[in-house]
């Protein structure tokens, strides 16, 4: 398995900002991709709630840091 990373610091309202933006797109894409239907109905998804949390935390714009993985699993 091939594994990269990536950290961003938030020191800046300017950083803080970018990283609500960016969480705000993630959380979109996924939410359009990833929705579970059973019966017609909408269900929950676990990964679209933690991503929503995460969201919502980089919504305050406070400082922190941001670290993306990428894991690659070789067929």
């Amino acid at each position: 398995m091939e594994s990269r990373q990536a950290t961003f610091e938030i020191d800046s309202e300017s950083d803080a900002h970018a990283v609500s933006l960016i969480m705000e797109q993630i959380y979109n894409s996924l939410r359009e991709e990833s929705v579970v239907v059973n019966k017609g109905e909408k269900q929950p998804n676990e990964m679209l709630d933690e991503f929503r949390k995460i969201r919502t935390m980089a919504e305050h714009e406070s400082p922190g840091r941001l670290t993306i993985i990428y894991e690659s699993y070789e067929d």
